[in-house]
């Protein structure tokens, strides 16, 4: 019942609002369907044809699929290399740079912004190092709700500014990716009051080769 109910949930969500098709809304029922998938291992367990054991076919499988899983993080693990940092072979900065990318290049220019700075994020589910001063946009949802509530880009310039906002930070790979899947007319709407709400901000930094900008709110 819960597995099938989270089935049902996440299928009529994800027609309400393409935003709500992400996977990791809908952790919750994940025990469900595990324990089910284990009642399943066990019933073909007694399953045999000819010769050929069902079981065995899908030990198997799952051995590979384990084998793959473990081979991804050995390879991530041996990349990164944390043993340098570990070790103090390597000082923190130059560690997070060198495994978070540009995203540690964004906060370390929401690092050197004014004391009192409170920074709005578009597109950038991550709040790592930047919280309290940020909030995330954790379901990729805040865009959509500010277009959908004020009906210009100055009412929605002066409502972030009422919130206390004195800062916005734009991942635009993110919003570029969302944007490439968007097809309903109203999303286009909501882009292009987008495109003049950050004509209307003075840009502080292009981070990253423009992965990120950081604009400020007058």
């Amino acid at each position: 019942v819960i597995a099938i109910t989270g089935f049902v949930i996440w299928g009529v969500a994800s027609r309400v609002s393409g935003l709500l098709i992400q996977t990791r809304l809908y952790v919750a029922f994940f025990p469900a369907w595990a324990v089910l998938a284990g009642v399943g291992f066990e019933a073909i367990e007694i399953l045999r044809y000819a010769a050929i054991r069902f079981s065995r076919l899908l030990t198997v499988l799952i051995a590979v699929m384990f084998g793959m899983g473990l081979l991804s993080l050995t390879a991530g693990l041996v990349s990164n290399n944390p043993a340098l940092y570990i070790l103090g072979l390597e000082d923190q900065r130059s560690y997070l740079g060198r495994t978070l990318g540009t995203y540690a290049a964004a906060m370390d220019a929401v690092d050197n912004l004014q004391p009192g700075a409170r920074v709005l994020m578009l597109w950038e589910t991550r709040g790592y190092y930047c919280q309290p001063r940020c909030d995330s946009d954790e379901i990729i949802g805040r865009w959509y709700d500010d277009a959908h509530s004020h009906a210009t880009s100055q009412e929605i310039i002066q409502a972030w500014h009422q919130q206390g906002y004195t800062d916005l930070l734009i991942f635009n790979l993110g919003a570029q990716f969302v944007r490439t899947e968007d097809i309903p007319q109203e999303a286009k709407m909501h882009w292009s009051v987008l495109d003049a709400t950050l004509a209307a901000l003075p840009v502080e930094q292009q981070i990253g080769d423009g992965a990120y900008t950081l604009y400020r709110i007058p």
